[in-house]
């Protein structure tokens, strides 16, 4: 069923035969999909995509549309939307943070997560899942510079086993669980 546990501990390079995680979040990249996320704040994000380069994020009331010629974001919907290019290419702050987020854990070597994944159901669809300890990350705690560290923190991570698309991004610290974003609906995407 979809990518296993890496025996091998990976060889430190984070090419992807080393990391079952990022083997799926490459499959990203061409997958046609609609995710529809609830946030922390519960509030609601969707993405869609074509696979082939043309993606929306929708939040808020407000839309960014991007595609190989750049991006506009919208503001309300239909003939009294209020559109606007954005300049040189940038795809907006929130799908930018969004896409960097997930690109750079599914990054990270397997050897940090000891290469092991965990199944789970999310939104109806199956799931590969990482966590990530703050104990792995001890040449982080120094760099924060503080001895307020909850070193019993994690970051979990689990991206659809069919289309590598990220279904969830959850963290525990000081004994408090959030799910930062999780998928409620996925589906295909419709043309508009």
């Amino acid at each position: 069923s979809g990518a296993s546990a890496d025996s091998g501990g990976g060889s430190g390079n984070g090419s992807a035969s080393d990391n079952p995680l990022a083997e799926l979040a490459a499959k990203s990249k061409t997958s046609r999909i609609k995710v529809t996320y609830r946030t922390d704040g519960d509030k609601t994000l969707t993405i869609a995509q074509d696979g082939q380069g043309r993606t929306t994020l929708t939040t808020d009331g407000t839309t960014i549309y991007t595609s190989e010629d750049g991006a506009v974001t919208c503001d309300g919907t239909g003939p009294d939307a209020e559109c606007t290019q954005l300049p040189g290419g940038s795809l907006g702050g929130a799908l930018t943070a969004f896409t960097g987020i997930f690109q750079g854990l599914t990054e990270i070597d397997s050897s940090v997560y000891g290469g092991k994944l965990s199944d789970a159901t999310i939104a109806g669809r199956s799931a590969r899942c990482a966590t990530f300890s703050a104990s792995d990350f001890a040449g982080l705690a120094g760099l924060a510079g503080g001895s307020d560290i909850d070193r019993s923190a994690k970051a979990q991570i689990c991206v659809d086993e069919e289309t590598g698309i990220l279904l969830r991004l959850g963290a525990t610290a000081k004994g408090e669980d959030k799910q930062l974003l999780e998928a409620t609906a996925v589906s295909e995407p419709t043309d508009a």
